[in-house]
């Protein structure tokens, strides 16, 4: 322990250190355990000599150590004095660094050392003062990074040597391989992981462009469809317009032609129900002259037969089939007539 000396302060170092397998992060701390000797009165003691001088520095550094933790507390101190002793020193990252401490602090019961607890628990609330943020120390081993960079150079060279020499070899032997028909057929590369790995990633590659090149003949075919469809469309809808227009043109002139044939008609059917109806009325009125001493139903169908002739011309539209229904009363009427002269005249 200390040999130069009967009472000192004592302090414990621990170094702590921990990884993750697999894990080039390190999480490093250090462990200060402090064991501070007791501040004394030399006045109630007594001491003298060697042991006075002790208890002179003992003091001194505690005095130290408190100029520290009172410049600590202070927010607006730019200047901590650490350098004022060893503890001092030592002992900086444990009281204003990257830290968390925890102080006991031990008092004597005893009446007589009354003032020396009251400066203990002194001592204690200003280190309680002290508020410091800890976050972890993490770091990357150089030793696990240099390694991990030597095994990525060596795959480096690795693949290069094979890209160089043993590529072509490579995509031969897979090129046959999937070549073959036979289901019994392997493909032998040795037990070099970086081949097998190789000719993996290669068949991939081939599947792969398989697939591109499928998909890219599909869709060249599916356009060349598409627009052979559409010309085909635009071509059956270019004929079908010309059609339209051809039947629009043939039922424009059939409807000219019935306009006309229509009119020729009206024009004759008029002039044939005026001429009818001129020859009835002249029929009539001979009739009437004639036959006026018959009897009176005679004479009112023959006034009826004059009141439908006068009405048939009356109607210089009427149809056809109409015409030819008053032709036929009149000529059975007129028949009818003749006989009852005859009647008469026998």
């Amino acid at each position: 322990m200390n040999e130069a000396s009967t009472r000192s302060h004592c302090i414990f170092t621990i170094h702590i250190s921990s990884k993750e397998p697999g894990s080039a992060t390190i999480r490093r701390s250090k462990l200060h355990l402090v064991d501070l000797a007791g501040s004394e009165r030399v006045a109630k003691t007594g001491v003298g000599g060697h042991l006075l001088t002790e208890a002179k520095y003992i003091n001194l550094s505690l005095h130290y150590l408190e100029q520290v933790i009172i410049a600590l507390a202070e927010k607006n101190r730019s200047h901590i004095p650490y350098r004022n002793s060893m503890m001092t020193s030592v002992l900086r990252d444990s009281l204003g660094g990257n830290c968390m401490t925890t102080m006991i602090a031990t008092l004597s019961i005893d009446k007589r050392n009354i003032d020396e607890s009251i400066s203990t628990c002194r001592f204690a609330q200003r280190v309680a003062l002290i508020k410091n943020e800890a976050v972890l120390n993490e770091e990357i081993d150089p030793r696990l990074m240099i390694v991990q960079l030597q095994k990525e150079i060596q795959e480096l060279k690795d693949e290069l040597a094979l890209v160089t020499g043993k590529q072509r070899t490579l995509d031969e032997l897979i090129e046959t391989f999937l070549k073959d028909n036979d289901p019994d057929s392997t493909l032998d590369v040795g037990a070099d992981m970086r081949k097998i790995k190789y000719c993996f990633i290669h068949v991939k590659e081939l599947m792969n462009h398989s697939k591109i090149s499928d998909k890219k003949l599909l869709s060249q075919h599916i356009s060349e469809e598409k627009d052979t469809n559409k010309e085909a469309g635009e071509e059956e809808l270019k004929k079908l317009k010309e059609l339209l227009q051809q039947r629009d043109n043939e039922i424009n002139i059939l409807v000219n032609m019935l306009k006309k044939e229509k009119k020729k008609a009206q024009d004759a059917l008029f002039q044939l129900n005026a001429a009818s109806a001129g020859s009835i009325e002249r029929d009539c009125s001979k009739t009437v002259n004639l036959e006026e001493s018959q009897s009176p139903s005679s004479c009112f169908i023959l006034k009826e037969a004059k009141e439908f002739s006068s009405s048939v011309h009356r109607l210089p539209f009427f149809s056809r089939e109409t015409d030819m229904t008053v032709q036929r009363y009149i000529g059975t009427f007129l028949g009818s007539e003749k006989l009852l002269s005859l009647s008469a005249n026998g």
